[in-house]
């Protein structure tokens, strides 16, 4: 298991990387398909938008909780 700390967030983010990438390997001999390094970029950032967006959320979370257990 990958884990949910910050190590896991960038396994996953590489692991996506590697998959996109991987991918597009795999379409380069295939006649109808091509390998483009601009689809490998998109796929890329695609994953760090994802990891920004739980990053953010789990900050969003986090500020959340602590706010509800000041009191007032």
């Amino acid at each position: 298991m990958i884990g949910r700390g910050r190590r896991g967030l960038f396994l996953a983010v590489g692991a996506a990387v590697a998959f996109g990438f991987g991918i597009e390997l795999l379409q380069a001999p295939i006649p109808w398909r091509s390998f483009a390094w601009s689809d490998a970029a998109v796929n890329a950032i695609g994953a760090v938008v994802g990891l920004v967006a739980v990053v953010a959320v789990n900050a969003i979370g986090a500020i959340v909780a602590t706010a509800e257990r000041r009191p007032r």
